[in-house]
C-alpha cells in the first residue's frame, strides 16, 4: 500500500495546539481507501430542543471496518453567522469525528471547536496556517454543560 500522508496544509495551530481541518482528513481517508460515508439527521433544530441539531456520521474504509461519529451544533457552539447552517455544521462535525478515528488523526479538527469569530479570524490570518505568536487567546466563554464542554478543548 503506497504511503498515506497527512498534508501540513490542512493543519491549523491556534495558542500552540495543532488541530486539522476536514479538508484534510476527507483528502487523508481517500488516500487510505474510502469507500463510503452516510449521515443520519437525528434531531432537527426546534425551539423546544434550545436549537439544537445532532447528526450522526458513518465512514466504511475499502477492508470494511466502519467508524462512526456524532455532531452537534446550536446557537450556543457555533458564531452567530452560522446559526442557518446548525444541520450542515452537525453533520460535518459528525464526518469530521468519524473520519479521525478511521484515519487514526488524534488532532481535534478544526470544525468541531466551538466558533466564535475571532479564533476563526486568527486561524486563517495566516492562510489557515494558524494564529500569529503575538495573538491574544479568545476570551472564554461559559460552559453551557456537559456537551458544549466536551467540544472545548
Amino acid at each position: 500500500m503506497p504511503e498515506t500522508k497527512l498534508d501540513s496544509k490542512y493543519t491549523v495551530t491556534i495558542n500552540g495546539k495543532q488541530f486539522v481541518q476536514y479538508a484534510g482528513l476527507v483528502d487523508l481517508a481517500h488516500q487510505m481507501g474510502l469507500r463510503s460515508m452516510r449521515t443520519e439527521l437525528i434531531q432537527i433544530p426546534t425551539a423546544d430542543n434550545k436549537a439544537v441539531c445532532i447528526c450522526r456520521a458513518e465512514v466504511e474504509m475499502q477492508d470494511g471496518r466502519v467508524f462512526t461519529g456524532i455532531g452537534d451544533a446550536s446557537p450556543a457552539n457555533v458564531s452567530p453567522r452560522l446559526v442557518p447552517s446548525l444541520i450542515r455544521f452537525a453533520e460535518t462535525r459528525a464526518k469530521a469525528r468519524a473520519l479521525r478515528d478511521a484515519t487514526n488523526v488524534g488532532m481535534v479538527a478544526l470544525e468541531e471547536l466551538d466558533h466564535d469569530d475571532d479564533t476563526m479570524g486568527r486561524a486563517n490570518a495566516n492562510g489557515g496556517h494558524g494564529a500569529r505568536p503575538e495573538a491574544a487567546p479568545p476570551p472564554e466563554r461559559p460552559r453551557r454543560n456537559a456537551q458544549d464542554a466536551a467540544h472545548r478543548l
